[in-house]
């Protein structure tokens, strides 16, 4: 079932996640279309809550105002 995607989607990415490689994330963004906003998060692997979370709250927060100014 293919369904138009019309939500925002922030999709996150540690830069060492083996287990979501690039190329998975590449066909998500891809997917999704124009409504993703894709961010690859530096020295962070599956477990950015743990890994990175310096990294990930600004990008969440960031994605969340952006979308919000939109509204």
């Amino acid at each position: 079932m293919d369904r138009e995607k019309t939500l925002p989607v922030l999709v996150l990415r540690g830069d060492r996640d083996y287990v979501i490689t690039k190329e998975m994330t590449e066909e998500i963004v891809e997917d999704i279309g124009e409504n993703a906003t894709f961010v690859e998060l530096k020295n962070s692997g599956h477990s950015p809550l743990i890994d990175n979370v310096d990294q990930m709250l600004p990008a969440m927060t960031s994605f969340l105002q952006m979308k919000e100014e939109l509204a």
